[in-house]
């Protein structure tokens, strides 16, 4: 089409991205939905099932497993954020469009709120008539609000940081992003688990813990912001202490809006994707090939 000065306009149908973005936000409610079906459902087979040999290392291996699968899986489809203070990070440091970070994390806290009822669903009452349902949250009473805090960031830092450091910074590595995310994931439970819960995730922590019986009454229902304030701190954190380590070599770029280059965004929010993209299909070419 061309205007009335006589400049060529490309006029693009608002359909394709559309279609696009709700592609990505079925990849991250369904990313999150089995985060809490299968993280928190380890949770509540130990409290259905006392005899079942549960522990915390399998609560923390079933979600670190979970994470690490559903980035190979959708990692492609919408780079398998699955944890709005990923999704924040992703947006302030690597260039991800401003629509999507609201659309992504309305994604995100409505698959974690199916995954929780789907859960819920499944799972036995015990011989009061309350459910044996677990959201995994739970705060000791001789801990602060602001220990609690400080577990919440610490924990959720220690994922935001590999997702940086792995998945955006624009270095070769010999590891696919999803396996040290999984495992970050598992051992931040690990450590963050006998405090809180090890939240770690807003969308988790909102989604999971409405189908648990009095938990609003419990210490951690009292001072659940820390798992909404905790880990979105840890979105800022991470960007300051992976430009203090790598400066301009980090790979990050400021939000558009703060920058006149626009471009130079949308590049760095394509190529987190192509890293993702291109190492699943180098393993599978490997695969078929054989020995």
């Amino acid at each position: 089409m061309a205007s009335p000065e006589g400049v060529s306009v490309q006029v693009t149908s608002p359909v394709p991205l559309l279609a696009s973005l709700a592609r990505e936000c079925v990849a991250e409610a369904l990313g999150t939905a089995m985060i809490v079906m299968f993280g928190c459902g380890s949770a509540t087979s130990m409290s259905a099932f006392a005899d079942s040999g549960g522990s915390l290392f399998g609560i923390s291996f079933a979600f670190g497993t979970v994470v690490y699968v559903m980035v190979e899986a959708l990692g492609d489809v919408s780079g398998a954020h699955m944890n709005p203070a990923v999704t924040l990070m992703l947006y302030l440091v690597a260039g991800l469009e401003w629509y999507k970070l609201p659309s992504y994390a309305a994604a995100q806290v409505a698959g974690a709120f199916a995954g929780g009822g789907i859960l819920y669903g499944l799972t036995p009452d015990d011989a009061n008539g309350d459910s044996h349902y677990r959201s995994g949250i739970s705060q000791p009473d001789q801990l602060t609000s602001a220990q609690a805090f400080g577990w919440e960031l610490l924990g959720t830092l220690c994922i935001t940081l590999t997702v940086l450091l792995i998945a955006v910074r624009p270095q070769t590595h010999k590891v696919h992003p999803g396996f040290p995310i999984g495992l970050a994931v598992c051992f931040a439970i690990i450590v963050t688990g006998p405090f809180t819960g090890g939240g770690i995730n807003p969308a988790r922590a909102i989604g999971a813990v409405c189908y648990q019986d009095h938990f609003w009454s419990s210490k951690a229902g009292d001072n659940f912001w820390v798992y909404v304030v905790g880990p979105f701190a840890a979105s800022l954190v991470a960007p300051a202490l992976g430009w203090l380590m790598y400066g301009d070599k980090s790979g990050m770029k400021l939000p558009a809006c703060l920058t006149a280059s626009r471009p130079s965004r949308m590049t760095t929010s394509r190529s987190y994707r192509s890293r993702l993209r291109g190492s699943v299909a180098a393993r599978l070419r490997g695969s078929l090939s054989g020995p």
